[in-house]
């Protein structure tokens, strides 16, 4: 886990599952508990979940919730995607 202290711009690789979801596509991404998004395309999907996640991201520090690093064994499969946020 990783704690941000003060005024730092990091970025992030989380891995993001998307799944075909009535007439659109549903993101998540698991390491991040409870940050899901949906977009009419996989494009919006993924631009959805970025903001999502860096939303999700930002919020962590200010909670004193510790940020997740998934390591390599957490590599994207054929639903998935590495996605990268900056904070």
């Amino acid at each position: 886990m990783l704690r941000l202290e003060g005024m730092v711009q990091v970025t992030f690789r989380v891995r993001v599952v998307l799944e075909p979801d009535e007439g659109g596509f549903h993101a998540s991404c698991p390491a991040l508990r409870g940050c899901h998004s949906w977009g009419a395309t996989r494009d919006e999907a993924l631009v959805n979940i970025r903001e999502a996640a860096a939303a999700y991201i930002e919020s962590m520090p200010a909670h004193g919730d510790p940020i997740p690093v998934e390591g390599p064994e957490h590599l994207p499969s054929t639903q998935e995607e590495a996605l990268t946020v900056t904070v």
